[in-house]
Formats: C-alpha cells, sequence, structure tokens
C-alpha cells in the first residue's frame, strides 16, 4: 500500500468514525429525553438503539471494499509464494466410513 492511498484511507476512517461517534451521541441523547418524558417505553428504546447501532456498524463496513480485502489477502500469501493456500487447510479426517468407524 503506497502513502498516498494509506492517508486517503486513514482520512475515510476518521470521517466514518467521527459520523458513527456523533450519531452514537445524538440518537442516545434523543433517545434518553424521549424516555425521560415517557414518549419511549423501554422496549422501544432498546429496539431503536440496536437498529442504530446495527446502521453504524454497516456503515463502518463500508470501509471495507472488495478491492483493498483482495489487495491485503495478495500481500499476505506474496511473502510464501511456494505454498499453496488449500495446503493451510488440510485436516486429518478419514476420508472413508470405514476408516472413521475402525479405529
Amino acid at each position: 500500500m503506497k502513502i498516498v492511498d494509506a492517508v486517503k484511507f486513514s482520512k475515510q476512517s476518521l470521517r466514518v468514525i467521527m459520523f458513527n461517534f456523533w450519531g452514537t451521541i445524538i440518537v442516545d441523547v434523543i433517545g434518553v429525553s424521549l424516555a425521560f418524558i415517557q414518549i419511549l417505553t423501554p422496549l422501544s428504546a432498546a429496539l431503536i438503539d440496536v437498529d442504530s447501532e446495527l446502521g453504524f456498524i454497516l456503515n463502518s463496513a463500508s470501509l471495507l471494499e472488495h478491492h483493498t480485502i483482495v489487495a491485503v489477502l495478495h500481500e499476505l500469501y506474496a511473502t510464501q509464494p511456494n505454498q499453496k493456500l488449500a495446503s493451510n487447510f488440510k485436516t486429518s479426517r478419514p476420508d472413508t466410513h470405514s476408516e472413521r468407524y475402525n479405529r
């Protein structure tokens, strides 16, 4: 990853973090205010809180673009060019029914 890309990604990440932070503060203040004047029931407050948090989590997930994930995986496995990805996931499970039960 080049320095220019890293700076661009960090600025984008900071914007998303600040949006999520202030969004959570605003939703919580509005929810507490409505609950204080008994407009909001505890169940509806919990549902609003869960929905808003899910929205902020999905907003954070927008930082994970496909090409970013591919680039990270490429850099991770480019350091080991002679190893196949599938060889890292081999198991010692028996292949046949008879091997499974004749131990």
